[in-house]
């Protein structure tokens, strides 16, 4: 959207908008204005292409919301520090725009920005529960209106589901069977990292890479 058209952030519809100026020291007028300042009070949140930073919306108790499980944390670092190597090939299309429509993401940048996109939209999926994974689950929270055809839905009866599942995994993590659990996980954990440093796993690392570099050239 045009500058001019900045009053759309204070829409009380969800969106995602984007605001183009004319040059980089023009920024600063859009994150500053007064409309941008409104909307962000009231839960939007500011992602500035140009610094590459994110403004989380100042809303009260949104922040506190926020807390990334540490397995999406390290997952998606992970993938960051992946794409800045990346980027900083000089014919990387993350450098510029210019060059993304002109060549777009090369196999591996593709690869990259889609284990990040499974990997929060599966973060996502899981918080939804049965609703995401059974195309019937969301009969089970909620009533359907027979005369208007309008479904009710009730974040209670989802949430009292939820709630069941915690407390059952809170008494499952204090059992010695769940105890078992972890330490088989922790002994397959050493076992891979044993072998990857073993002879024969550095043998097939090396073919593995061979085979990754001929496909690759093909």
């Amino acid at each position: 959207l045009p500058y001019s058209m900045l009053d759309f952030v204070l829409s009380p519809v969800p969106f995602i908008g984007g605001v183009v100026v004319d040059g980089p020291h023009r920024v600063s007028l859009v994150v500053g204005d007064h409309r941008t300042m409104e909307a962000m009070a009231e839960g939007m949140s500011l992602i500035n292409l140009t610094t590459g930073s994110l403004i989380i919306t100042s809303e009260q108790g949104i922040a506190r919301m926020l807390n990334v499980p540490i397995y999406l944390r390290e997952t998606l670092t992970s993938l960051y520090f992946r794409l800045k190597v990346y980027q900083a090939n000089a014919s990387s299309a993350l450098r510029s725009f210019e060059k993304f429509m002109n060549n777009g993401f090369s196999p591996r940048e593709r690869v990259t920005l889609y284990s990040a996109r499974i990997t929060i939209e599966s973060h996502f999926r899981n918080l939804s529960a049965d609703l995401a994974s059974d195309i019937l689950g969301w009969k089970r929270y909620g009533k359907n209106d027979t005369e208007s055809d309008f479904f009710d839905f009730y974040p209670a009866w989802f949430m009292k589901a939820r709630h069941e599942e915690l407390r059952f995994q809170e008494a499952l993590v204090h059992t010695q069977l769940f105890v078992g659990y972890v330490d088989s996980r922790r002994n397959e954990y050493l076992e891979r990292e044993k072998l990857s440093h073993s002879e024969a796993g550095e043998r097939i690392a090396k073919w593995m890479l061979k085979k990754w570099k001929e496909n690759r050239h093909r």
